[in-house]
């Protein structure tokens, strides 16, 4: 219990509030339009996508939250990955707020509807392949590091069958997919 204290701190519970329902958002809030079907799409999908699958993976591996709360902080942690991780973390804001100022100045041309379609199918499998991975691994960090306090093992089971880093496929895939969708010009 007081483990779990220490992981969610008042610090810790402000900035999840702000990745998870303000970041989803910042296309809308940076342009101030807020018809933008696209958007409000990718706002709720983002949103929900992350409490079910956080809901889904704490409830199958109870302290898995409490590893991705702390893994920056944690012993082990490869120097490299405390840069890369947050880098990684990042890609997704830095598109988020490229098309946000894409839609306020307007600087690209309009994608087709099934351009749209295709890129929200590549950005739910994403969503959906990143999330599986979170559930299935019980040592899915925020870093790479050997978990011995956690008896860390080699996960092979679920989508670790398919590729080896699926999360990192999974955010790769809705990576590419976004700046589509996002289009803001399309609607």
């Amino acid at each position: 219990m007081a483990e779990t204290k220490r992981a969610f701190t008042l610090r810790s519970i402000i900035l999840m509030i702000v990745v998870v329902f303000i970041f989803p958002f910042l296309p809308m809030i940076i342009s101030g339009v807020w018809d933008w079907w696209e958007a409000w799409a990718y706002g709720i999908i983002g949103v929900f996508g992350f409490i079910i699958s956080r809901a889904w993976a704490a409830r199958r591996h109870p302290d898995i939250l409490i590893e991705r709360s702390r893994s920056i902080e944690l012993q082990g942690a490869k120097p490299w990955d405390k840069i890369l991780a947050p880098m990684l973390a990042f890609g997704s804001l830095f598109i988020l707020i490229v098309t946000g100022l894409d839609k306020l100045f307007g600087w690209t041309s309009p994608y087709s509807l099934p351009a749209k379609v295709i890129s929200l199918i590549v950005i739910l499998l994403g969503f959906v392949l990143g999330s599986w991975a979170l559930i299935e691994n019980r040592f899915f960090s925020g870093v790479v590091r050997i978990q011995n306090d956690r008896g860390h093992y080699v996960v092979t089971t679920g989508p670790y069958r398919l590729v080896r880093h699926p999360g990192y496929a999974g955010a790769l895939w809705t990576y590419l997919a976004m700046p589509i969708f996002l289009d803001p010009l399309g609607h």
